[in-house]
Parts: C-alpha cells; sequence; structure tokens
C-alpha cells in the first residue's frame, strides 16, 4: 500500500484508458408542428439552456456574414420594445442569449436561471419573430464591423485564412467566402429583413433543451411561436457546388510584418464518411494536441514556432484539411518542407502503438470532458440532430476511436492525406 511516506514523486502515476461515461436518457418531443425537440433532463444547477437551430448557414445565406449580422442585430429592437428594454428584461431574467452562425445552420442559444425559463423563452421568440433590426442600430454595428475588420486586416493570420480558404474552394463557394471589405459593403438593412423572413422561421426549427426544467416551460412558449406552422425537414448544407481549387503556394506580401503566417489546405469530405473517426485519430498524431508529430517537430526539434497545430473539419457537404502556425521569415520555406515530411511518414508507415496509445487516450479524455455539463452534452446533441446522426453516436463513436490499429490509419492516411493537391499559403514579408 502506497502512502505519503512512501510515494515515489519522481515516478508518474500509471494512466488509464478513458471511459464513457453514463449518460442521461435523452427525450424526443414534437412542437405543435411537428417541429422536433430534443430534451435533456440533466444536471444539479438550477439553470436551463434552450437552442433555437435554424436552417442557415454560409451555404444558403447569399452575401457573406448576412445570417451572422441577422443574429447579432436580433435583440436590437422589436415594434414593442427598444434594445434596452429587451435587455433589461433579459437581464432581469438572468438570461443570457448568444449567436453562433457556421456552414450549415444558426444557433440562438438561451441560458437562464430555471425558474425564469418560461418569460425568458416567450421573450426570445418574440424577439425571433418581430425584430425590426433599427436603422441606428445596424448603421453602429456596421461601422464597428469595419473597424474590427480594419484591425484584422493587418494580421497575417487573418490574411493567410483567408487566401487559403478561398484558393482551397473558390471565392464563390459557401466554405470559401469570408466576411471581407467587400461582404461589408454589400450588406444592408433590407438583407437582414430579408433573412429574417426567409430562415428564421418556425417551419423549419429544431429545438434543444438542456438541464433544469419541465417540458411545459419549453413545449408552450413554443407552441404559441409556431402556431398552425406545418414543420418542414431542414435542409441545413446540403448543396452541390463543386470547390474550385487553385493548388500549389501563394504568397500574401505583408512586408511591415515580421514573422509569417503560414496555412495549409487540403479538400476533405462530408460528416457521414466512413473514415471520419480514423482522420479524427490520424489528425490527433499529425497536429491535433501539444505531442503532436508537428509539434515535436517544427516546435520543440527545430524551434521554428511557438505552436502549430491541424484540423480535420467535416460538414455536411464536404470538408477540409487545415494546417496552420506562424514562423519567422527565414523559416517559411522550409517550414513548408517540415509539414510535408509528417505528412509523408504518415503514409509511408504505421505509427508505433506507443504514440498511437498517448493520441488516443488524450482524444478520447477530450471527448469525455466535453460531457461534463448539461450544456457541453447538448452541443453534441445538436450535432447529432441537425446531421441526422443517432442518440447512440457518442457511444459509437468511442468504440470506433478505440477499435482503431495502426493498419487502419496508414490505410486512411493513404486515402485521405494527399500533399499533391495541397494549398499552400503564407502571408507576411518576403
Amino acid at each position: 500500500m502506497t502512502t505519503l511516506n512512501n510515494l515515489d514523486r519522481m515516478a508518474a502515476p500509471a494512466a488509464g484508458r478513458p471511459t464513457l461515461p453514463t449518460l442521461p436518457p435523452v427525450e424526443h418531443a414534437t412542437a405543435a408542428g411537428g417541429q422536433p425537440v430534443v430534451f435533456l433532463a440533466y444536471g444539479l444547477a438550477p439553470v436551463a439552456e434552450v437552442q433555437l437551430v435554424f436552417d442557415v448557414g454560409a451555404w444558403n445565406e447569399g452575401t457573406p456574414g448576412v445570417a451572422q449580422f441577422t443574429g447579432r442585430l436580433l435583440t436590437e429592437g422589436t415594434d414593442r420594445l427598444s434594445g434596452p428594454q429587451i435587455a433589461e428584461q433579459f437581464d432581469a431574467l438572468g438570461a443570457f442569449v448568444n449567436v453562433e452562425s457556421g456552414a450549415d445552420f444558426l444557433t440562438l442559444s438561451l441560458s437562464v436561471l430555471t425558474r425564469n425559463l418560461r418569460p425568458a423563452l416567450e421573450l426570445l421568440l418574440h424577439v425571433v419573430a418581430q425584430a425590426r433590426f433599427p436603422e441606428a442600430e445596424y448603421e453602429l454595428q456596421l461601422r464597428r464591423s469595419f473597424d474590427s475588420l480594419t484591425v484584422d486586416e493587418q494580421k497575417t493570420s487573418w490574411q493567410a485564412r483567408r487566401a487559403c480558404f478561398r484558393r482551397l474552394f473558390g471565392p464563390t463557394h459557401p466554405y470559401g467566402t469570408s466576411v471581407d471589405r467587400a461582404a461589408l459593403e454589400a450588406l444592408s438593412r433590407e438583407a437582414l429583413l430579408a433573412c429574417q423572413h426567409q430562415h428564421l422561421r418556425p417551419d423549419r426549427l429544431f429545438v434543444l433543451a438542456a438541464g433544469q426544467f419541465t417540458a411545459a416551460d419549453v413545449l408552450e412558449p413554443l407552441n404559441a411561436y409556431v402556431g398552425s406552422t406545418s414543420y418542414r425537414e431542414p435542409v441545413y448544407g446540403r448543396f452541390e457546388q463543386p470547390p474550385q481549387p487553385e493548388l500549389g503556394f501563394h504568397r500574401v506580401e505583408m512586408p511591415r510584418q515580421l514573422q509569417a503566417s503560414v496555412r495549409v489546405g487540403q479538400l476533405g469530405f462530408e460528416r457521414s464518411h466512413p473514415d471520419l473517426d480514423a482522420m479524427r485519430l490520424l489528425n490527433t498524431v499529425l497536429g491535433g494536441y501539444f505531442g503532436s508529430r508537428l509539434m515535436s517537430n517544427i516546435r520543440e526539434d527545430k524551434g521554428y514556432t511557438y505552436g502549430i497545430g491541424s484540423g480535420w473539419v467535416s460538414y455536411r457537404s464536404g470538408g477540409y484539411l487545415t494546417i496552420a502556425t506562424d514562423v519567422g521569415r527565414d523559416y517559411v520555406a522550409d517550414t513548408f518542407v517540415q509539414i510535408r515530411h509528417e505528412a509523408d511518414r504518415l503514409r509511408q508507415e504505421p505509427i508505433p502503438e506507443a504514440e498511437l496509445e498517448t493520441a488516443r487516450n488524450y482524444l478520447l479524455g477530450r471527448l469525455v470532458s466535453d460531457l461534463e455539463t448539461p450544456f457541453q452534452l447538448a452541443d453534441r446533441l445538436k450535432y447529432q440532430g441537425v446531421y441526422g446522426l443517432p442518440d447512440d453516436e457518442l457511444a459509437r463513436m468511442f468504440e470506433a476511436l478505440l477499435a482503431l490499429t495502426p493498419d487502419d490509419l496508414l490505410t486512411a492516411a493513404q486515402r485521405h492525406l494527399r500533399p499533391e493537391e495541397w494549398v499552400e499559403v503564407a502571408a507576411g514579408p518576403a
């Protein structure tokens, strides 16, 4: 038996493999018009969160940024309430509203004390239905966005990311657009009203409630909001526009900067692809955590950067691999060489068992830590609902990650890591 007196403080404690906790049951209901509602009664704190998910994102918003602007300005005024009055009422209820606009959908999240859930949800639904985007507030938000953009345009990271995605997907592809100066100049208050009318509608609404609540406090305000509107299945990012990549190296000249931002992009696959779990784990080995190969090579061995990371992202209608870092101007060329070297190693030789186990445990541990609170689990369930995944998707993914072998990842790397199809961007001094 180990005691404080004979504890060996020079030896690390034994590490065990993470296990998936027992998850609370998920209940499914429908609002009056057939809109799906997911209930996750979970947690000890007297708080609740309701997420309203709408079928609008980069894929169908038209001018880039319209959906984000629409969501951001919803609470700035309706026919009967001014922006300050709306803010005061939410504050009095202990409520907070967050807007998240992405590629495939937009989410309005209401976090509130349980006892005030019903009036807070009624207020949010009133705002969604009756927002009028006052001209003064719209102009103020637009000026702030231009000011923020002016700062961003001086950053090598912003320029590199914008150039990488535009060249990877094409300047008109939903996944390749960005809210740049031209997009802001194309915005109008009328465009926000049109987005609200066309997309923030009860007929294509998905709702998720988590925390401590009663079903009636969610369903009764929802039923009043949807009325006799019949539910239509949302599209959520189903489109057929193909990417038009410009492969190879591209430089964004920023001579006044001291460092360069390096970006690598490659087209990936949609979220339903059977190799998604393998690529999640392979990406972890490549650049997905502090002990990754890119970090070991380019930070620890070469000393080119403070940090480098990679991500494998899958949406409804496609996806991408991205690698990002900032390095000194003299190290740009070799940074690309080393990134390719690490990708080639993954394509040519199996990952050693010990290295794979470390990366696997990290990824599984992150998955477990992302399920600690009701609101974290609700975010996971939201993606399952949007993409039509079963309730046991988390357990399936956990078991799939446990079962992957070095040979599985070698096969996945040979299929999906394609350096000959990379877009490489450096923004900074030549």
